[in-house]
């Protein structure tokens, strides 16, 4: 890795990014990916890649075709396989030196609540009949168990227990009755809404300012106990609306350019509640919305970039592939997610709220 790093000459593109922080084991990287399936300078770089510890790409690809993937892996163990022993580890490589010091992944929220979202493009008469849209993408929404909990709280089991037991004390039990309504907490929902009801279906989406949602609402009414369970209907709405400003600081996903953008949700869900558990056991939100412009990476274009769009919001499975961390964990709204640090011990709370973020 350092002899690539060594013999590579950055870009403008590269410099940029140098004056941004980005150490020269990254932009060796990045000149690794040139020599892989897009075979030149600039522009995306994303797809699977086979690499050796010294840094040599052994096989690359990007695609959504299954066969061809596995045949990009196949094709990488064999050029592995015919590597010298030497090759097959770095110069000063130690046990733990292949552990990260970071992945975003160290924040999974085991005890709280992780959705895995679906979007996906609707025809615009919204005709089941008719032909379907088949673009579609997914991603994961995450909550801490106290989020998790917060929800249950606002409503009015949670005063109850502040009334007639003194402050409510997170993980203490929470007895809802049927008929009792409440809006969810204002965290929660705003997470939702600009982390997660973005139209992401085609590309990366770009994530909305506090102040660029204009109207969010998720209400919750108790339909049944029974039990240990509480059976909750869910209905709410969403609006945002950007003119183009970049109000998120400078981060990595800062446009290069003005890109005004908007989307309305209507919202309507089921979840289940256990009040043993202290936990959510189900939870399915599906939203119907309409989107208006676009965003640096989405894949929309046309003079009136506008359509309809679904999305499915599910309780995930505790499982491997539902670990992946959500799209915009870098730029979270929590104190509880675990974040790169520089040799400055940068990363604060004050700094992520002042826009600052990521590996510095």
């Amino acid at each position: 890795m350092q002899e690539l790093s060594e013999s590579f000459v950055p870009c403008a593109d590269e410099v940029w990014r140098l004056q941004r922080g980005e150490d020269a084991e990254c932009l060796a990287f990045r000149a690794m990916a040139d020599q892989g399936h897009y075979r030149g300078k600039g522009g995306t770089r994303q797809g699977i890649y086979v690499v050796s510890p010294t840094g040599q790409l052994l096989a690359s690809v990007n695609s959504l075709n299954a066969e061809r993937v596995l045949e990009t892996m196949q094709r990488g163990l064999e050029a592995w396989a015919n590597l010298p022993a030497e090759q097959k580890i770095a110069d000063s490589a130690q046990p733990g030196d292949m552990e990260p010091e970071h992945r975003w992944e160290m924040s999974y929220p085991t005890e709280g609540l992780v959705l895995v979202s679906r979007v996906r493009d609707l025809p615009e008469t919204l005709d089941p009949a008719g032909p379907q849209a088949t673009k579609w993408n997914q991603d994961h929404a995450w909550f801490s168990e106290t989020e998790a909990r917060a929800v249950m709280a606002a409503g009015p089991a949670g005063h109850r227990r502040d009334g007639d037991r003194g402050a409510w004390v997170p993980g203490t039990p929470l007895f809802p009755r049927p008929g009792e309504t409440w809006e969810l907490p204002r965290e929660f929902v705003e997470r939702l809404a600009r982390f997660h009801l973005v139209d992401a279906v085609i590309g990366q989406a770009l994530a909305f300012a506090p102040e660029e949602i204009v109207r969010q609402s998720l209400r919750a009414e108790v339909m049944a106990v029974e039990g240990a369970r509480v059976h909750l209907s869910l209905q709410g709405e969403v609006l945002a609306d950007a003119d183009g400003v970049w109000r998120l600081g400078d981060n990595d996903w800062t446009p290069r350019r003005s890109w005004p953008r908007g989307i309305a949700w209507e919202l309507l869900g089921e979840a289940t509640w256990n009040t043993s558990q202290q936990s959510f056991t189900t939870f399915e939100l599906v939203g119907l919305g309409s989107w208006w412009g676009r965003s640096q990476f989405n894949g929309r274009g046309g003079e009136d970039p506008h359509g309809c769009i679904g999305l499915v919001l599910s309780l995930a499975p505790d499982v491997p592939a539902n670990r992946i961390a959500p799209a915009y964990i870098d730029i979270y709204d929590a104190d509880w997610v675990v974040r790169p640090r520089d040799s400055k011990g940068l990363e604060t709370r004050a700094e992520l709220e002042a826009g600052i973020h990521g590996v510095l």
